[in-house]
């Protein structure tokens, strides 16, 4: 659990707690691309992934996500991203809920489990960097 109790799935106001977790999932977003651009993207697709990192730096902040952006953020075929939104939303990973004012948008965001194993993941990975860098 987060300092100060459970979070609320899709509707947090930007938690400051994480902003250090959103930061390395952005750079770990960053360099995913970098690392595509370099050697070419056929061999490193990980849709899931890639929208794990986006829906966590975008609950950090306190943003919605609407599931055409996420598709589009996945960097694969829109049948992919659909069929692992679809998947991961059944499994509970995933929270769909209607756009309130435009009932053809959609947004994602991630259940409060998946959001803090993933805190806590990237927060271990951040701090093995910086033992590895001589960093704090």
């Amino acid at each position: 659990m987060a300092p100060g109790g459970p979070l609320q799935s899709g509707t947090d106001p930007p938690d400051s707690v994480f902003v250090d977790e959103a930061r390395f999932a952005r750079l770990l977003l960053q360099q995913r691309r970098r690392r595509e651009q370099a050697l070419g993207a056929e061999h490193f697709a990980d849709p899931v992934w890639d929208m794990m990192l986006d829906l966590f730096v975008a609950r950090v902040a306190g943003e919605d996500v609407a599931m055409s952006s996420l598709v589009i953020g996945a960097n694969v075929p829109q049948s992919t991203a659909l069929r692992r939104i679809r998947m991961l939303v059944r499994q509970g990973g995933f929270i769909a809920r209607a756009d309130p004012h435009d009932g053809r948008r959609t947004f994602i965001a991630l259940s409060d489990a998946l959001f803090e194993a993933l805190a806590a993941l990237l927060r271990a990975w951040r701090d093995a960097a910086a033992l590895m860098l001589g960093g704090d």
